[in-house]
């Protein structure tokens, strides 16, 4: 049972550092590059819908509600998002 208990141990701390190596050391650039937002009308959407824009990307929101769509529109106008 202690063994079990070690195992699970490590491997829990593990994990992170395991997969930090697999992350990209230099993410590939945003320019250009078309980014589909699910969501992109809530909060997070809107915080992620920044980033990318401010990294280059042309972005495209994809959200079911549509007050919160058209709220969007209004607050960046002329950004290059295509709203569906």
């Amino acid at each position: 049972m202690d063994l079990v208990y070690i195992l699970l141990l490590a491997i829990i701390f593990a994990a992170p550092r395991i997969l930090l190596l697999l992350i990209p050391k230099f993410p590939k650039p945003l320019k250009n590059l078309v980014c589909v937002v699910t969501g992109g009308a809530g909060e997070i959407g809107q915080a992620m819908t920044g980033i990318l824009l401010q990294k280059g990307a042309r972005v495209v929101i994809w959200d079911n509600n549509e007050s919160n769509m058209e709220n969007m529109k209004m607050k960046i106008p002329s950004a290059p998002i295509h709203y569906l």
